[in-house]
């Protein structure tokens, strides 16, 4: 796996990851990028519980380590679009 900056404290249940499997899980296509959304987060194993939003793979779960994540959804600043 790459080296990347995500920080553990940013995965938190609710949040929107992008991820690469690993190996031991045997992907056909090992570059794919898969997105998820994150269930459950042990911040001492550095290992979330994550549900799959790739289409026809939704009710797919996946134990995503810490160093698989390529990047976590930002949440857009909704404020100005309800003021004014």
């Amino acid at each position: 796996m790459e080296s990347i900056c995500v920080r553990p404290e940013e995965i938190t249940p609710g949040v929107i990851i992008t991820y690469k499997l690993r190996r031991d899980q045997r992907p056909v296509h090992p570059e794919k990028e898969w997105h998820g959304k994150v269930l459950l987060y042990n911040s001492l194993c550095h290992r979330a519980k994550v549900q799959s939003l790739v289409e026809g793979y939704e009710d797919c779960e996946d134990d995503v380590r810490l160093e698989q994540i390529v990047k976590i959804e930002k949440p857009h600043d909704t404020l100005p679009h309800l003021i004014g």
